[in-house]
Parts: C-alpha cells; sequence; structure tokens
C-alpha cells in the first residue's frame, strides 16, 4: 500500500512540474529497479509483474492528476 502511494505521488510531482520525457524516465527507472528488487526478493515471476505493472499504471495516473492539477493551477492564476 505504501509503495503505491509513492508511485502515485511520485507521478504527480512529476506532472506538476515536468512533461512527458520525465514520465519516461521514471517510467523506465521505476519498472527496472521493481523488477530487480521483486526478482531477488522473490524471484521473477507473475506475482512480480503484476506489481511492477501495478506501481507503472499508478505512476501514469498520478502524473495525469499532477498534470490536471497544473493546468487548473495556471488557469485560476491568470484571471
Amino acid at each position: 500500500m505504501l509503495l503505491d502511494l509513492a508511485a502515485a505521488a511520485a507521478g504527480m510531482l512529476i506532472g506538476l512540474r515536468f512533461r512527458a520525457g520525465a514520465l519516461l524516465a521514471a517510467t523506465l527507472v521505476m519498472v527496472a529497479a521493481s523488477v530487480a528488487a521483486q526478482a531477488h526478493n522473490d524471484g521473477f515471476g507473475w506475482h512480480a509483474l503484476g506489481l511492477t505493472l501495478e506501481w507503472a499504471v499508478l505512476l501514469q495516473i498520478g502524473y495525469l492528476v499532477g498534470l490536471a492539477v497544473a493546468a487548473s493551477w495556471r488557469r485560476f492564476r491568470g484571471k
């Protein structure tokens, strides 16, 4: 649960400040680290792949939320 929240929060922070290139790099780093950590602890299998996919999706959703917040902030601040 804590790692799920961390992935979503990281996506939100990337969405607030950076753009798609940073999201791609963060996703690559997160997937590589997740696969390495899961393979080291439990051996690579479907469970590790599922967790990695879950964290990648949460990172992407967090990014979209961060983009929406940043766009809303610019829109209301501009008026």
